[in-house]
């Protein structure tokens, strides 16, 4: 995964969070979205009708996603590049859901082929949520093959390629209209399970080892297709959680979203019944916790980790890899989360005879971002990192910090999620004064 992705999707949150403490309202990447010439539907177009959700306790039905599986999969495949051994094939097939949007309904999907004899396990990737690129995705997937396993990375609906130009707001793949966006989550399963149709043909991917995986939205939505499609044997999750109604509703960064479901007359009751075929935990009973791990940031605010140990207790208790970083602080300790993947792919596909015993943390930078009170500059925005950690979890550190009276260490304890006080001794800037301060904080 690259820094510069890093970079550029980690301003948006830290620029929600100081609006927020100093009394202003969180945004959200769906509101940012809105066009202002919308697309007007294709004509003619007989669309896919998403199956309604029975009355009462919601029992899991495979029917709700069931679709032509002995229609013959027609596949365009065209190289893409070839890079260290690794082939890289674009393909294009058509979704088993048809959309009013044509563009939508064309499956645009990247094969990456390790070098050797296969057949190869091979592991379906799912990208995050609109992602402006792949790279992060493609950096994992060429990572995958080094644990000598293909991987498919798909594209979602209403993203990137399959995105309708100009925009329109029925054209998204979580939307305030609750049927829309349970069609297009379920159309996102039915394209996977589609690849998964197309790889059981090629005489180089062994399709007894087919794994999930996925990164933010594409790990929920990977953890609900592993649920749904046991064809699916092992599930990689990074950044993913479960308890899909909460993540809209609760969370401030989707306050957007959140005005959205209520201007469409839905409340949290409402969510959570129309939101149950969709979520995680209703599907994976069973699974078994041997055929999972996730990897999750200790400090998410965006993914509470929470909502990430819902998702491994659902799986029979999955073992989760810890990192001291928040949301996007994944990226930045990429080779590492790829390094442990690649350990646990290798004993799930390969039989290596070794028991695969996943660390309880992994490095990463912690990065805070918010609002100082107190220490030498009395009130200033404030960003810090974690130099040295003094236990396991993070939770007392000395700090780097840069504020607008300069930069300065911090001898750091958190007290909440959200917020840290320690004392700040200032550099290059006048007397080394201990001072003591609180810092209000989102973790990058």
């Amino acid at each position: 995964m690259t820094k510069h992705g890093f970079f550029r999707r980690a301003l948006r949150p830290g620029v929600y969070l100081l609006m927020a403490l100093i009394g202003g309202a969180f945004g959200s990447a769906a509101g940012a979205q809105t066009p202002t010439a919308p697309e007007a539907p294709a004509a003619g177009r007989v669309v896919t009708i998403t199956p309604a959700v029975p009355s009462g306790p919601y029992v899991a039905d495979p029917s709700y996603y069931d679709y032509d599986r002995k229609s013959p999969v027609v596949v365009d495949e065209k190289p893409y590049q070839d890079t260290h051994g690794i082939k890289v094939t674009r393909i294009t097939y058509q979704s088993p859901v048809t959309t009013p949007f044509a563009t939508n309904d064309t499956v645009v999907a990247y094969l990456f082929m390790p070098s050797g004899a296969g057949p190869h396990p091979v592991l379906i990737v799912l990208p995050e949520w609109l992602p402006r690129n792949m790279k992060n995705e493609f950096q994992f997937c060429e990572d995958v093959t080094k644990a000598n396993t293909a991987a498919l990375l798909i594209e979602s609906p209403f993203s990137l390629e399959r995105r309708p130009v100009p925009h329109t707001p029925d054209a998204e793949l979580l939307s305030g209209n609750m049927p829309q966006m349970v069609g297009a989550i379920r159309q996102n399963v039915l394209d996977v399970r589609r690849a998964m149709d197309w790889l059981e043909t090629r005489p180089d991917i062994d399709s007894s080892r087919i794994g999930m995986s996925g990164i933010s939205l594409g790990a929920i939505i990977a953890s609900l297709a592993a649920g749904v499609d046991r064809r699916a044997k092992v599930l990689l999750s990074i950044d993913g959680g479960a308890d899909a109604a909460g993540l809209l509703w609760k969370s401030p960064f989707m306050k957007g979203l959140h005005k959205q479901l209520v201007q469409h007359g839905y409340d949290y009751e409402d969510l959570k019944v129309g939101l149950a075929p969709i979520e995680p935990t209703n599907w994976l009973k069973g699974y078994g916790a041997e055929n999972a791990l996730l990897v999750n940031g200790r400090y998410d605010m965006f993914i509470l980790p929470k909502q990430s140990q819902l998702l491994a207790d659902a799986i029979g208790g999955a073992p989760i890899v810890w990192a001291n970083t928040g949301h996007y602080g994944l990226v930045l300790a990429e080779k590492k989360a790829s390094t442990v993947g690649a350990e646990f792919l290798r004993a799930r596909f390969f039989n290596s005879g070794k028991a695969f015993n996943p660390p309880q943390t992994i490095a990463a930078p912690t990065i805070k971002l918010g609002l100082m009170l107190g220490g030498r500059g009395g009130f200033s925005p404030a960003i810090a990192t974690q130099l040295i950690n003094f236990d396991q979890k993070g939770r007392y550190s000395l700090d780097g910090q840069l504020t607008f009276r300069g930069i300065s260490l911090g001898l750091s304890g958190r007290i909440s999620q959200f917020n840290s006080v320690g004392i700040e001794f200032p550099l290059l800037h006048g007397e080394i004064k201990p001072k003591p301060y609180l810092l209000m904080h989102l973790v990058l």
